[in-house]
């Protein structure tokens, strides 16, 4: 499942979705074959998957997280910590730059859409570069991210991403708050 999720998020990110997936199943074997012949044959057996260890911490290190604005706007790059809580996306993100959102177990690199080429290169170098100044676990994800194609973990952080709905709904609208649901 996880070479399916990659795959997609391939397609999807990375491509624009003009990838184009194969599934062998469905191929009849037919780039399968392609497949195994790319890798030097199929062997003789394959050992089963091994689920991923979950992250060993403190609850108070997996719920710890630090966003950090890469700028050359002042002629040099610069990495500041943002240090305000909580964060809005409104205001923490600035489409001209590049930004650090570092968790325990997972870095995203944001790049905003006018950000230059030297701050989303150097934000992918800190971002990696964090792993072992940090002292961050072995399998730490580092994880690119190009504006306007933000996944729901990375939201999850910054306040404005979803709407507020305001929906008034009671006895001062009208409804009538006598009946009861049976």
């Amino acid at each position: 499942m996880k070479a399916l999720e990659v795959a997609v998020n391939i397609e999807n990110g990375d491509r624009l979705s003009k990838a184009q997936l194969f599934y062998p199943r469905e191929q009849n074997g037919v780039c399968e074959d392609e497949f195994w012949a790319a890798l030097g044959g199929k062997p003789e057996s394959i050992a089963p998957a091994k689920p991923d260890e979950p992250p060993k911490g403190t609850e108070e290190q997996l719920l710890a997280y630090s966003l950090f604005h890469v700028s050359d706007a002042s002629g040099k790059l610069e990495s500041t910590e943002v240090m305000e809580r909580p964060l809005d996306k409104d205001k923490h993100l600035n489409s001209n730059d590049t930004f650090i959102l570092e968790l325990f177990d997972r870095v995203f690199v944001w790049q905003g859409l006018g950000a230059s080429i030297e701050e989303k290169r150097m934000g992918m170098k800190i971002a990696t570069d964090f792993i072992e100044q940090k002292g961050k676990p072995k399998n730490t994800k580092v994880s690119r991210i190009p504006e306007g194609c933000e996944d729901a973990h990375f939201k999850s952080f910054f306040n404005g991403f979803y709407p507020m709905s305001k929906m008034d709904v009671g006895k001062d609208n009208g409804m009538d708050t006598s009946t009861h649901a049976k």
